[in-house]
């Protein structure tokens, strides 16, 4: 098989690292990080092992002069939108909506469009290291989207890195890229568009219930992705990471054992009692199904509206 590294990100990255990214984030706690060494570390040290290497950036003047010895250095201007259209911003109490997923997607997909005659593909992040032979070495030859764990107790998706057949991390990009977020959470907001998109018939759920609210009907669909269609490499990966210079600290290592496991949190019997819940909403045809379902979602959003207008 010929593999491709994607490294993709800003040049110039701020937020927690390795050290202290367990905690709650403050001003103290972010660093600006200037992530040229580490791309070149990682090229100098397992470029032998990929057939091609893309690196993709934002063209935003930032270290013009960086340049690459090995692969292919692509800028690419930044193109997403605050997010406003109305689809999106009525599931948030808070209108003061980020972008910042919606570049990480766009900004893979356009990555991942310069890879020629590659099997697999590996996507990090430009301010991360890891041991990527190893990853190498854990792929199997299969159509499953591999990521970094599974969280005990939790539908989350680690968005750390990828790895996939390029044709599949293309389709699930491709689709991700698109400004029609249902979740303001990246771990979650994966699963659930590209279920959406690809999986809805199998999964059996309707597409009412692909939005950001916690139901056992959102349950059935999560159980479904990240049994069937994700799965998780080897921790001892994971462990390996420096992120924004800082390997892990002692602290967070010590709670890999509770929360970083290799199979799927959600299970599809867990989900059973998913039917009470699927027979009042499913059919759209049903008057009192639609009206039911627009009375819960209403009395939600004025709920959060009037808290968010009494308290903050």
């Amino acid at each position: 098989m010929k593999f491709g590294l994607l490294i993709q990100g800003p040049l110039l990255s701020s937020g927690r690292t390795g050290a202290n990214g367990h905690k709650p984030l403050s001003d103290a706690s972010v660093v600006h990080f200037d992530c040229r060494e580490t791309i070149l570390r990682n090229i100098s040290n397992y470029g032998d092992s990929f057939n091609q290497i893309v690196v993709c950036t934002w063209d935003d003047g930032v270290f013009p002069e960086f340049s690459i010895a090995k692969g292919d250095l692509v800028r690419i201007p930044d193109n997403t939108k605050k997010i406003s259209d109305k689809r999106v911003r009525r599931y948030w109490v808070n209108n003061d909506l980020s972008n910042n997923m919606l570049r990480q997607y766009y900004g893979i997909y356009q990555g991942l469009l310069k890879f020629n005659d590659i099997d697999y593909v590996i996507k990090i992040r430009t301010d991360q290291v890891l041991d990527l032979n190893q990853l190498i070495k854990s792929l199997d030859d299969t159509n499953r989207i591999y990521i970094a764990y599974f969280i005990r107790g939790s539908s989350d998706l680690p968005d750390f890195y990828f790895a996939a057949r390029l044709s599949v991390l293309l389709d699930m990009f491709s689709i991700l890229a698109q400004p029609d977020l249902i979740s303001e959470s990246p771990h979650q907001d994966i699963v659930l568009r590209y279920a959406r998109a690809r999986y809805m018939q199998e999964i059996g759920v309707d597409s009412a219930w692909y939005n950001q609210y916690p139901t056992s009907q959102r349950s059935k669909i999560f159980a479904y992705m990240l049994n069937n269609v994700f799965a998780a490499l080897p921790r001892s990966i994971y462990e390996s990471v420096i992120w924004r210079g800082e390997p892990f600290c002692e602290e967070y290592r010590q709670t890999f054992d509770e929360h970083c496991f290799d199979y799927p949190a959600l299970h599809p019997q867990e989900c059973l009692h998913a039917g009470i819940e699927n027979a009042l909403f499913r059919s759209r045809e049903n008057m009192i199904a639609r009206l039911t379902q627009k009375t819960l979602l209403f009395a939600f959003r004025l709920t959060a509206y009037v808290y968010n207008r009494t308290f903050k």
